[in-house]
């Protein structure tokens, strides 16, 4: 890292960083910026202290606080790294909420509204009917003469015709070539 301005870089001494010197090196040393191992720290520390119910759930702060001192103290950070990281979470926490609150809105507004669910090709759809509320049953005979009939749910019964026997003659004669016994054997002539 930056060993001119008095940084030692750990890794590098004991020979296992990916970092050479200033601008040479395996990886890009500008993608520390924001720093990851701070910004998960305090991403497990935050959903912790969210979830847990537990009282010794606030220990988990020193998880954080331990991976920032670490990062800058071995020069693999800069403080604005980890400060960096901590503000994109926070951002991110809040983008998170504001499109929850947006979906549950959209969501309320769609139900509220049944006009909302109708296509343009179809019409919206009838609201059920309701039906009258029951009427409770009598505890004596004597009230039950008192109340009214209830409405019957078949029609009315309309003028049936008169019942006729097998040997009654048909209504209207039988179509030219059909007689009586073909049309109760189902054999008709061709």
């Amino acid at each position: 890292m930056l060993t001119s301005a008095g940084f030692v870089d750990e890794a590098v001494l004991l020979g296992q960083s990916v970092y050479g010197e200033f601008g040479n090196g395996v990886a890009a040393q500008l993608s520390a910026l924001p720093s990851v191992h701070v910004g998960w720290a305090f991403l497990i520390a935050y959903e912790v202290i969210r979830i847990s119910p537990s009282r010794w759930r606030w220990l988990i702060v020193v998880h954080p606080v331990l991976t920032t001192l670490v990062v800058v103290v071995t020069a693999n950070h800069f403080w604005a790294d980890g400060i960096l990281a901590v503000v994109l979470l926070v951002l991110a926490e809040l983008g998170s909420r504001a499109l929850a609150r947006l979906g549950r809105r959209l969501r309320d507004r769609r139900r509220a509204s049944p006009a909302a669910d109708a296509t343009p090709d179809q019409p919206p759809t009838p609201a059920p009917a309701t039906l009258p509320p029951p009427t409770p049953a009598p505890a004596t005979p004597a009230q039950a003469s008192a109340l009214p009939p209830a409405p019957s749910c078949r029609p009315a019964p309309t003028s049936a015709p008169e019942p006729r026997s097998a040997l009654s003659p048909p209504s209207a004669p039988p179509p030219e070539g059909h007689t009586a016994a073909a049309l109760r054997t189902g054999r008709h002539p061709a």
